[in-house]
């Protein structure tokens, strides 16, 4: 399953925006790191339906700070109907991954919408789902 994953991430590289590139890019670091398909279909499911539509086109690769904290608001306006709060998680999530594999811009999380109290912490860790 890794090979293939990788195989589709390297095919469609060249066909689609980066911030979508990095979420294939994230899908195959998932599923060597967190090992639990539930797990992953949370993640993914949380992100993906509302990155295909409004991350298209997007490149974070180069966006700065104020790009990057658009493009993730712009991503929070269109999620699926999922909490707020659990999307927020999964972004940060995401995020972390991104900002060390392609070093992109950190956004200003001050501005993020979901309830700070909820996020304790800079970090955020994967949970692995036992079920």
């Amino acid at each position: 399953m890794v090979s293939d994953v990788s195989s589709v991430v390297s095919k469609f590289r060249s066909r689609v925006s980066s911030a979508l590139y990095l979420i294939g890019e994230w899908l195959y670091h998932l599923i060597g790191k967190v090992r639990s398909l539930n797990s992953i279909r949370r993640y993914l499911t949380g992100i993906s339906p509302a990155a295909e539509r409004v991350w298209y086109d997007a490149d974070l690769l180069s966006a700065d700070e104020e790009d990057v904290s658009e493009l993730y608001s712009a991503l929070l306006d269109a999620r699926p109907d999922i909490e707020l709060r659990t999307v927020g998680l999964y972004l940060r999530r995401f995020h972390a991954f991104a900002r060390k594999y392609a070093s992109i811009s950190d956004p200003d999380w001050g501005n993020c919408p979901w309830d700070k109290q909820a996020f304790p912490y800079d970090r955020p860790t994967y949970v692995n789902a036992t079920i």
